[in-house]
């Protein structure tokens, strides 16, 4: 049993036993070391959210770990106020928790972890591996910069996962890891910004599950995206084995649990946001239909409705209920349908698009020319905010290419000639073909977008907690 599956063994027991204490009070990991790294990993897994670290090294004070402040140890057996819980997590721990244990009068608790574990080292406990995974351009640890992403070194390519995952999606992300390392199709090359721009700020080095990759911020226009990325061969070949095995709880929801869960949840909703726009027994395209719950719930309220995915099971699942469904993309739908349909339909499925112009070009051709274009897509300053519990690195996965505020993405859309209707930060807008405005009409967003991300980042915690003001309060006093 390596260490982190020892740490992670030992909090999973002992957080059972005192869930309701952790929950009640501030949690701090005293050490930013090695143990301490692992130790806040086994919390984040556990579903506890720590507060800050501390550690007695002048290197270590003041600066920031997974985007927590570390105070020396004065600062924080000083604090006033309502008790804390501190978890020593460094090997030597007994001269500290003889510290803390002068200090106890204030009401504190702590657990002197690396010694409970050392006690009972002569129990074997079922042990659970740590997911290293590493695309294939990826470069050796030893090779790495020293320098943190632009968002802080929780942003590092530390191999840490951020999200729990289910034995069956375990097992995905260990097939995806052999072929990101093996195959030719995962090489990966750096391309231009959409605006044309080559200079790009780095914001995170990995995603949510501990896979390696670039997250980066154009400083021409504030698009962000993931750059290196694969080529279109192997995000195809990605989204159709990989795809809904690893993005999808309790067995990557088969395609008869998926089908009913969007009926019921996002066919009404995407409904209510088009019924303005639908003519009687118009023609819908939905582009990323999956088993095709969408278009069946079109089908029954009277249109005629048509779904292409990439994903051969859940089309054969959709065609053996009636459905018209094709596994394809939609340049591949042209022939015999330009100019088909009234509306088409992408929920959360443009940030996927390797080619994107590519691809609007063909909606366009597939568009009556009084048609629109509904597009359902993670906003940075909504849908990632609210879905992802305020942390924008619980939204970075090696599927999502783009990620938009409102105004990166109706700039976006004008470049190939689809202009907004309507649209929020959620990034839920109806577009309809316009002229195209050329990349020398861009402005320049990247300012608001590296600020946003900021400061998101440095009340993440208290915005979790709902305890937030909207003001920079001084972190020394312990509220975040």
């Amino acid at each position: 049993m390596g260490q982190y599956e020892k740490v992670l063994d030992f909090l999973k027991r002992y957080t059972r036993e005192h869930t309701q204490q952790l929950c009640s009070m501030p949690i701090t990991i005293w050490g930013a070391g090695n143990y301490g790294r692992l130790t806040y990993c086994a919390m984040v897994e556990l579903g506890f959210a720590c507060d800050y670290f501390v550690d007695s090294s002048p290197e270590k004070v003041g600066e920031v770990l997974f985007g927590l402040p570390i105070y020396a140890p004065e600062t924080v057996l000083g604090m006033s106020g309502s008790p804390y819980f501190i978890i020593v997590a460094v090997a030597d721990d007994i001269e500290i928790g003889l510290r803390i244990k002068d200090a106890r009068g204030k009401g504190n608790f702590y657990l002197m972890m690396c010694s409970e574990i050392r006690a009972e080292q002569d129990v074997n406990h079922a042990a659970r591996p740590i997911n290293q995974i590493r695309i294939g351009y990826s470069r050796n640890r030893e090779e790495m910069p020293t320098e943190s992403p632009l968002l802080g070194s929780r942003y590092k390519n530390d191999g840490m996962r951020i999200v729990p995952l289910d034995g069956f999606q375990d097992k995905a992300l260990r097939r995806l890891a052999k072929w990101l390392s093996s195959c030719e199709e995962s090489r990966t090359y750096k391309v231009p910004c959409l605006c044309g721009s080559i200079n790009f700020w780095v914001l995170s080095e990995k995603d949510r599950y501990g896979i390696s990759l670039e997250t980066v911020l154009c400083k021409e226009c504030g698009l962000v995206m993931q750059n290196p990325r694969m080529s279109a061969e192997g995000f195809r070949y990605f989204n159709a084995k990989y795809f809904a095995d690893i993005n999808f709880i309790n067995n990557a929801q088969p395609p008869e649990e998926l089908f009913y869960w969007r009926k019921k949840d996002a066919s009404p909703f995407i409904h209510k946001k088009l019924k303005d726009y639908l003519p009687p027994e118009g023609t819908i395209l939905e582009i990323g239909c999956a088993a095709g719950s969408v278009v069946e719930y079109f089908n029954e309220l009277g249109y005629k409705s048509v779904g292409i995915d990439l994903d051969e099971r859940y089309i054969s699942y959709g065609q053996s209920r009636g459905l018209e469904l094709y596994c394809c993309d939609a340049e591949g739908l042209l022939k015999g349908n330009e100019g088909r349909f009234d509306i088409i339909i992408l929920e959360h499925v443009i940030e996927h698009l390797v080619d994107l112009e590519r691809e609007l070009l063909a909606i366009k051709r597939l568009l009556k020319p009084e048609g629109y274009v509904y597009v359902g897509a993670p906003g940075i300053k909504g849908f990632s905010l609210e879905y992802y519990n305020f942390d924008f690195l619980n939204s970075l996965q090696l599927m999502h290419l783009f990620y938009w505020d409102k105004d990166t993405f109706l700039q976006t859309m004008c470049w190939y000639g689809l202009h907004a209707v309507s649209c929020d930060e959620h990034i839920t807008a109806i577009l309809k073909k316009g002229n195209v405005t050329g990349f020398r009409d861009k402005v320049n967003y990247s300012g608001d977008i590296l600020q946003f991300l900021l400061h998101l980042e440095r009340h993440r915690l208290g915005l979790q907690k709902g305890t937030y003001s909207g003001s920079d309060k001084d972190e020394q006093t312990g509220a975040h």
